[in-house]
Parts: structure tokens; C-alpha cells; sequence
């Protein structure tokens, strides 16, 4: 049996309300807020001698950013330890360097993924200035 037209329609909109919700939830979730900020990602799995892939950031917080990356070998896996470089080309602030875990991975198209990383640590003298920008970041915003 066929849908109509009205049924496709009714299927859409339920999808996208449940899409919206979970990302509602998710939010919810975080202990951080999240910034959406465009923010050059370099990142490579943990103590891999491989160049570092490169991203923009489409929301980034304490806690973790999320990314769209492309990759043309082995993409990252969800749980794979990350060593990550942060830098906002728009100021003159040296690169804050991180470690993270990919906490999901959703793959968009061929070789074009959506990935959340959550942050596990932030060198004690990267902390700070990261913390302050983030703050001048969402003051910026109210």
C-alpha cells in the first residue's frame, strides 16, 4: 500500500519534531554550555604518527565541540582518544592543545562525518586561557 502525499508530510514533521527533541535532550545533558563558534580544529588519534586532519567546529564548550570533517583513509571511531589543537583564526592566541574521546560519530555522506567530541583534559596552562575565552565568547552573545 502506498502513502499519500499527507502521510509522507505527517512522517516528516514527526521526524523532525524527534530530531529537534533529542538534540534538545542533548543539550540538557551537557554540564557546559556550548558556543557556536567556528573555531580551526587540527586533531589526530592518540600517539598515531599520521597528520593531523583539520575541521571547523560548529559548537564548542568545556565539555567537548562538534565537528564536520572529511576523511579520504580510516575515519575516527566512536571511543577513539583524540589529541586536538584549538585555534580561532580571528585572534592572536596561541593554539590550546587538548586531548578528547569521540563520543559519536554519524556519517553524513560518503567520506563526510559528523563527530562530538567531549573533552577529557586541557593542559593546566591552556585551562585558563581557554576558559576565558569561552567566557568573552558567550558574554559576547547576551
Amino acid at each position: 500500500m502506498k502513502a499519500t502525499n499527507a502521510e509522507n508530510q505527517g512522517t516528516a514533521a514527526l521526524l523532525t519534531k524527534k530530531a529537534f527533541e533529542i538534540d534538545t535532550l542533548r543539550a540538557a545533558r551537557r554540564r557546559y554550555p556550548r558556543v557556536a563558534k567556528n573555531l580551526i580544529i587540527g586533531f589526530r588519534k592518540m600517539d598515531s604518527m599520521e597528520e593531523c586532519n583539520t575541521a571547523v567546529t560548529e559548537d564548542i564548550g568545556m565539555g567537548g565541540f562538534r565537528i564536520n570533517a572529511a576523511f579520504f583513509g580510516n575515519p575516527l571511531s566512536a571511543n577513539d582518544i583524540i589529541e586536538i589543537i584549538i585555534k580561532d583564526p580571528r585572534r592572536n592566541i596561541k593554539p590550546i592543545i587538548a586531548i578528547g574521546h569521540v563520543a559519536w560519530i554519524k556519517e553524513k555522506s560518503d567520506n563526510d562525518y559528523e563527530i562530538g567530541v567531549m573533552l577529557t583534559n586541557i593542559a593546566r596552562k591552556y585551562r585558563k586561557k581557554f576558559i576565558q575565552y569561552l567566557k568573552a565568547e558567550i558574554d559576547l552573545k547576551c
